[in-house]
């Protein structure tokens, strides 16, 4: 298997690619805080920025770091695929391509409604226009998967949480949008580029730390051909560029866990200028208003339920309400292990090794 950011969960030394089933193995042991779960990361990338200094975090600087590797992994793989979601990761990396004449051989879209509702499909809508515009002589391929009701028939299964088919990592999609599950194949030579993840942080409320949350990044554990391409371990410049440029713009952190999107619109519109995306041309995207909310109450996932709720699926809809409440009693008790709001249960974030944001350079 290829990608060039390796993840998992230990537990108990053993390596996990989904946490439900180390949360199932070792549950009397976590109850009792006899065990404890670790979401690793790349070894390779923690020392790829470790003591690396402050670069250079002009936006032309920090785009020419994107543009130099994609060249490279362009003349370096036989075929380079992108998952597109017509949002501003991704879109910054096929307008680089495009504006660049480096060549895409396919882009990979999944969309939200049943029957092809635009009102549902409209955060995807952009990006497939943009895509096709510059296809077949700059893309080779524009896929848009179209999601069916058979693709929810996994949730009647009553363990498909920890099904390796179905969930890697942590994160429960409502809509069944699990990347492995509808990503085509890759064929030998194949790397799929996917944009993410932008710059985050964790604050102590007094130190800056770089790490990574294991939600979302955990589902693409144990997926062939994935390529994270804002979090390189062989572009570790890029990513410290964005790093400091995302201090140097927002200044004051909460503690906890920080985001572009813990910030307000206008904040995340200017982070998104000074680390070098590219704006997709349309408001809603570039200030992320339809998605991004927690616990499925984002405006397309609300979308989601009323259109299975029209389209007669009462039984299907009722059916995930249940495991969700299911799911949630069977783990509550695990410190620090699920929530649960909104009818949802999901588990509580775990954080990466740290690595000490310092004033001209990150170190341990």
């Amino acid at each position: 298997m290829f990608t060039n950011f390796n993840q998992w969960y230990g537990c108990d030394n053993k390596k996990y690619y989904n946490l439900w089933q180390a949360y199932d193995e070792h549950h009397d042991d976590l109850v009792n805080n006899i065990k404890h779960i670790e979401y690793n990361i790349d070894g390779e990338l923690l020392y790829a920025l470790k003591s690396i200094q402050r670069p250079n975090t002009d936006p032309k600087y920090i785009r020419s770091l994107m543009l130099n590797q994609l060249k490279l992994l362009r003349k370096k793989h036989k075929k380079l695929r992108l998952l597109y979601s017509g949002g501003t990761d991704s879109h910054t990396i096929l307008k680089l391509a495009m504006d660049n004449d480096i060549y895409i051989d396919e882009t990979i879209t999944h969309l939200v409604s049943f029957v092809g509702t635009p009102k549902l499909n409209i955060e995807y809508l952009n990006g497939i226009k943009f895509a096709k515009s510059h296809s077949p002589h700059s893309i080779g391929k524009v896929t848009v998967v179209e999601p069916h009701i058979d693709d929810m028939r996994y949730y009647f299964d009553d363990n498909w949480y920890m099904d390796l088919n179905v969930v890697r990592g942590c994160p429960f999609w409502l809509r069944g949008q699990y990347i492995h599950r509808y990503m085509p194949e890759p064929d030998d030579g194949t790397i799929t580029l996917t944009g993410m993840e932008k710059p985050q942080m964790y604050y102590d409320g007094k130190q800056l730390y770089w790490c990574i949350l294991d939600v979302p990044m955990s589902e693409y554990m144990a997926t062939d051909s994935i390529y994270h391409f804002f979090c390189d371990k062989n572009n570790p410049e890029l990513i410290a560029s964005q790093l400091f440029s995302f201090v140097d713009t927002c200044k004051k952190f909460k503690v906890g866990h920080n985001t572009i999107d813990s910030f307000d619109a206008d904040t995340r519109l200017k982070c998104l200028r000074n680390l070098g995306y590219y704006s997709t041309g349309k408001t809603y995207l570039d200030k992320a208003l339809i998605g991004k909310k927690n616990f499925n109450k984002s405006i397309k996932n609300r979308l989601w339920l009323k259109e299975l709720f029209q389209l007669g699926h009462k039984d299907l809809l009722n059916l995930i309400y249940e495991t969700h409440g299911k799911i949630y009693e069977k783990y509550k008790d695990i410190p620090y292990g699920v929530e649960y709001e909104n009818g949802f249960v999901n588990s509580v974030g775990k954080f990466s090794e740290k690595i000490a944001i310092n004033q001209d350079a990150l170190g341990t």
